[in-house]
C-alpha cells in the first residue's frame, strides 16, 4: 500500500486542477507524488514536475517532505529514512508536512515532533489535504514576495521560534515536568540534543527538576520512538 493509495482512500472526489501561471511555482517530485490527491488543491500557485530530492521544493533553500499519518502507522521506519537522507538535508529550511488522517494521532505526532527536533526539521501538521495544500501555497507566496535576504532571515527566525515552542511542549510531556520547568532546563542546556544527552545527576541540579523528575526526563527523551 502506498502513501498515495492511502490518501486517495481517505479523500472525497476532487475538483480539476487549476493552475496560476503568473508566477514561478513549486516543483513536485513526480516519482513520489504523482497521483497524490493533495495536488488537486494546489491552486493559488503553479506547480510543475521535476527531479528534486524532497517531495515538494518551494525553492532551492526550502524543501518539504509529505507524510500521511495513516501511511506512517503502517511504515514507521519510512520517515526516519527520509529525514536522515543526505539529499533531503541539502535545504536550509526543511519541512515535514504531516496530514493527520487517523483517529488517534497524539502519540504519533509526539514521536514525529521529537524526531524533527533531533534531525533539524520543522514539523507542520494539517487536519486534511486541503489544509496541507494551503500551507504549501502560503510558504510559496511568502517566499515569492519577500526580498531574498529578508525572506531567509524571517523564515529562519520563525523556524527557531517554532522549534523553541515545540521543544518546550515536548519536554513538558515528561511526567511531572511543567512548561516553566521545561523552559528553565532548555535554557540551562541550550539545545534539545544536549538535554537528551545529559546525565540524571546533571538534570537533578536544575531548578524545578530535582532527583525525582530528572530520571523521568532522561527516560522520556531517550525513548526509541521509531524502534
Amino acid at each position: 500500500v502506498s502513501v498515495v493509495e492511502i490518501m486517495a482512500s481517505t479523500s472525497s472526489s476532487m475538483p480539476p486542477i487549476t493552475r496560476n501561471h503568473s508566477s514561478s511555482g513549486v516543483v513536485i517530485n513526480r516519482k513520489r507524488q504523482q497521483g497524490n490527491p493533495l495536488l488537486q488543491y494546489i491552486r493559488v500557485v503553479r506547480y510543475e514536475w521535476g527531479e528534486v530530492p524532497c517531495d515538494i521544493e518551494v525553492d532551492s533553500t526550502i524543501g518539504i517532505v509529505f507524510l500521511a499519518l495513516a501511511y506512517h502507522k503502517l511504515h514507521n521506519q519510512y520517515i526516519h529514512t527520509r529525514l536522515t537522507g543526505k539529499n533531503e538535508n541539502k535545504y536550509a529550511t526543511k519541512i515535514l508536512l504531516v496530514v493527520d488522517n487517523v483517529t488517534e494521532s497524539r502519540h504519533s505526532l509526539r514521536e514525529l515532533s521529537l524526531l524533527c527536533f533531533r534531525m533539524g526539521w520543522t514539523l507542520i501538521v494539517s487536519k486534511g489535504i486541503e489544509e496541507a495544500a494551503e500551507y504549501i501555497e502560503s510558504i510559496k507566496l511568502v517566499e515569492s514576495k519577500e526580498p531574498g535576504g529578508n525572506k531567509k532571515k524571517e523564515v529562519r527566525e520563525d523556524e527557531r521560534s517554532q522549534l523553541g515552542e515545540e521543544a518546550v511542549r515536548l519536554v513538558s510531556g515528561a511526567r511531572g515536568v511543567t512548561k516553566s520547568d521545561a523552559k528553565r532546563v532548555l535554557a540551562s542546556f541550550g539545545t534539545l540534543k544536549r538535554l537528551a544527552d545529559a546525565k540524571e545527576t546533571d538534570l537533578g541540579l536544575c531548578q524545578g527538576i530535582g532527583p525525582i523528575r530528572g530520571p523521568n526526563l532522561v527516560a522520556y527523551l531517550n525513548t526509541h520512538f521509531l524502534s
